[in-house]
């Protein structure tokens, strides 16, 4: 495995793109429950939070590694512990998905699609306007046997950008032996580079803003030492708000110690979190109300399944 590769594949277009493992299971699994320590900051506001985000994909047959329909759900959870005046219930982001095979186009070419409804509310699930669909069709050309071309349409009814607008996919993969795989175009890219046997970098960036650096070694009998940056924006539906979201900007730099064996990878990390920001309006270009909390330290503990 190189590097920490968590399962992208939550409701949106991720959910067409990885490769299954070749090992018999239903479910590939990810969670990453954190802390973020309690504390005051510079104004004197009380602030704290967990976060936890759980993300994965599952296939209806265990010993198929190319099923012709999955399933995607992705369950986000936010609860900050704070005195400023408008962060006061659990933030939940919910979903469920379904993609699969639609056939082929011409040669090489193979038609991909997928579709889901998610929940994205502070705490009212009975809120309506909170509800967002998402779904994206792609074409996928395999130019080589680890090579491809994906071009299609995407559509995120949360998006922290722009939430109606379609967007394009337009993404070049490819492995470049055993060290090497990058993914890119938009609305993602990605490098995975091995530089040597135990050593593992991988960068990502998604739209709108979110990005993600993780770099480990391997010490030996399945124990690594790992480093994480992450940028990540998410927004929810305030109750008797409209189209208004109050949004929660985090940035966290950890690193800890990881296990990994045929049954088991798990990891244990400590860290800061830095310019983090609450703030709400129609989406990340707007800031009617906003509260910066400070520099805090967190702990988490990630967990990667199959099952």
């Amino acid at each position: 495995m190189l590097g920490a590769l968590r399962v992208e594949a939550q409701v949106d277009s991720n959910l067409l793109r990885e490769e299954w493992r070749s090992e018999n299971h239903w479910v590939d699994s990810y969670d990453k429950p954190f802390f973020v320590l309690k504390g005051k900051d510079a104004d004197g506001e009380t602030f704290g939070a967990f976060h936890w985000d759980s993300l994965g994909r599952f296939k209806l047959d265990r010993e198929d590694a190319h099923p012709s329909a999955w399933g995607g759900y992705k369950i986000l959870t936010i609860s900050i512990g704070t005195n400023a005046p408008f962060a006061e219930n659990g933030l939940y982001d919910i979903g469920l998905a379904v993609a699969g095979k639609l056939g082929r186009l011409g040669e090489n070419w193979t038609l991909e699609a997928s579709g889901g409804v998610a929940t994205a509310n502070d705490g009212h699930f009975s809120n309506t306007e909170a509800i967002y669909p998402a779904a994206t069709v792609v074409a996928q050309h395999q130019i080589a046997q680890r090579e491809f071309l994906q071009l299609g349409v995407t559509y995120d009814g949360n998006s922290e950008l722009l939430p109606g607008m379609p967007l394009p996919v337009i993404e070049y993969e490819a492995v470049l032996g055993p060290s090497v795989k990058f993914r890119a175009g938009f609305p993602h890219a990605q490098v995975e580079y091995r530089p040597w046997p135990s050593v593992a970098l991988q960068l990502m960036a998604e739209y709108p803003t979110n990005a993600r650096f993780h770099g480990e070694v391997d010490i030996g009998a399945g124990f690594r030492l790992f480093t994480e940056v992450q940028r990540r924006i998410d927004g929810f539906h305030q109750d008797d708000a409209g189209r208004d979201r109050v949004f929660v900007l985090l940035h966290t730099a950890e690193g800890g110690l990881r296990f990994v064996t045929s049954w088991i990878d798990v990891s244990l990390s400590g860290g800061w979190t830095f310019g983090n920001e609450v703030f709400t309006g129609y989406d990340m270009r707007e800031h009617e109300q906003t509260y910066r909390p400070g520099n805090r330290p967190m702990i988490a503990l990630t967990v990667q399944g199959t099952f």
